[in-house]
């Protein structure tokens, strides 16, 4: 059996080598949020991580009739606001969770 390699053989096996390695990566940052940098209303500070977490909250609302400073639970700030449900740590104003409560 012969095992020496050519530079071409070896070149195009670094490549291909290369590309797996970058499509791995990049699968794996799938789903992860990967431009979005956080806002810095994102405050997770007070235990309030799992909460955000089991309800879901994100910083930019896609139904724009449900966001933070529209809820009740909101509580104004400067940029940032509070919210009640999560230990008044800070949230976005253009954010929203599954304890929307339009205000009245």
């Amino acid at each position: 059996m012969h095992n020496d390699f050519s530079r071409r053989q070896f070149l195009t096996r670094l490549g291909i080598g290369a590309l797996a390695a970058t499509g791995a990566a990049a699968l794996a940052a799938c789903g992860k949020g990967g431009g979005a940098a956080p806002t810095a209303c994102t405050d997770p500070t007070g235990g309030s991580k799992p909460q955000r977490d089991a309800l879901k909250y994100v910083d930019n609302a896609a139904d724009q009739a449900k966001r933070c400073d529209l809820c009740v639970l909101w509580v104004p700030g400067d940029g940032c606001g509070t919210c009640k449900i999560f230990n008044n740590t800070a949230v976005a104003p253009a954010g929203t969770c599954d304890s929307f409560a339009k205000k009245t």
